[in-house]
């Protein structure tokens, strides 16, 4: 079975670790949902060089720029564009619907319909706009091939961050046997806060801000260790469960 999954939802956490005014159980779940249909459709159609973990980590750029995965947007409770673009890729459907059928209102109900609808989109934009990532978002971002230069740079960063980060430099897209992602909590004496994950030969580790994270584990009622059970709960339940 393929880790992507768990590797999408680091990818999401480490960019994104804490909700303001959400439970931990609820982020958790979220990102969990997100993170499996966004590997899911990167396999049906993987947009960036035909490569499921590289077309899975631009739409988790794509996430953090479009709605910073924020519980009211992924619900549907807030739009962008006047209320036109729908879920945390934002797609810009106002009251219609997609090439495939799908409204806006499915995009929010439905993760998989949601990463669906983006993919094509880019699809039709490497067709039309130029295969390069730049080019590919900056007809998503804008609806034209000649616009959007100025987000679209910013959400190509985004990317290349997150792929130098999680992907080794000899990564395949067809590995021969399944890679497990392990994950690991670290609290060295410093008193940072974060999570280590080795990938297929790859180690790293994010840090966030010790004082924010202690604050919302005793609001949650949770520790340290809570956390790091939750995080191995989730990857081995990605790897049971069709990831």
């Amino acid at each position: 079975m393929s880790s992507l999954p768990a590797l999408l939802f680091l990818a999401i956490l480490r960019l994104v670790p804490l909700q303001p005014g959400e439970s931990f159980a609820a982020q958790h779940a979220r990102y969990s949902a997100l993170a499996l249909a966004f590997a899911l459709e990167a396999g049906r159609l993987p947009v960036v060089e035909g490569d499921p973990w590289r077309t899975g980590l631009l739409l988790v750029a794509i996430g953090l720029h479009e709605s910073h995965f924020r519980a009211s947007v992924h619900d549907g409770r807030d739009r962008g564009d006047d209320g036109a673009s729908w879920g945390v890729l934002q797609r810009q459907l106002g009251a219609g619907r997609d090439p495939a059928g799908r409204s806006g209102p499915e995009l929010v109900a439905d993760e998989r319909a949601c990463a669906a609808s983006a993919l094509e989109l880019l699809s039709f934009c490497a067709r039309v706009c130029g295969r390069g990532v730049l080019a590919m978002l900056q007809g998503y971002g804008s609806g034209a091939c000649t616009r959007g230069r100025k987000a679209a740079p910013r959400r190509v960063a985004t990317y290349d961050r997150l792929r130098a980060t999680f992907l080794p430099v000899t990564h395949k897209s067809k590995p021969k046997r399944p890679a497990r992602v392990r994950v690991g909590i670290t609290n060295p004496a410093d008193g940072r806060r974060g999570f280590t994950w080795k990938l297929r030969g790859t180690t790293g580790i994010a840090w966030w801000d010790a004082a924010a994270v202690d604050r919302y584990w005793r609001d949650a009622g949770m520790t340290a260790g809570d956390f790091g059970a939750m995080l191995r709960a989730v990857l081995h339940g990605c790897e049971a469960d069709r990831c």
